[in-house]
């Protein structure tokens, strides 16, 4: 099975909420409500949060967000078209801000950054 939805939101505050509620109602519409499609649907929506607000604190103008499921992966996408390159930076999951990227790599099976036209794309994978 191959499922992909993406939406655009604009760099503005507003979007990291409103790109948590798409993700959890469009991973609701395809797999369904049952305690692992719950679990992966939560882990889904905190790194949505954070990349997206990754790219609004950068200075994006309009974020383009994707989710694919595929085979037995869920990938979330994050292009930008903002300057710099997020780093993961040494810290404490307890800080109040910097954190993004840690969340996204202790919950996420793999991510990473690539340059893509006009920006960055930033993706997290998640096994189903």
């Amino acid at each position: 099975m191959t499922w992909s939805v993406a939406r655009t939101f604009p760099g503005d505050a507003r979007s990291p909420s409103r790109a948590r509620a798409f993700c959890v109602e469009q991973l609701a519409g395809v797999l369904g409500r049952r305690p692992a499609a719950d679990e992966l649907a939560e882990d889904a929506r905190i790194i949505t949060s954070e990349l997206v607000t990754n790219a609004v604190q950068a200075g994006s103008e309009q974020i383009r967000y994707c989710m694919t499921l595929e085979d037995s992966q869920l990938r979330l996408d994050v292009h930008d078209d903002a300057g710099g390159v997020p780093v993961l930076r040494d810290g404490e999951l307890s800080a109040t801000y910097g954190r993004g990227l840690l969340i996204t790599a202790a919950l996420a099976d793999d991510w990473g950054v690539e340059p893509a036209e006009g920006g960055k794309d930033v993706w997290a994978v998640l096994r189903v």
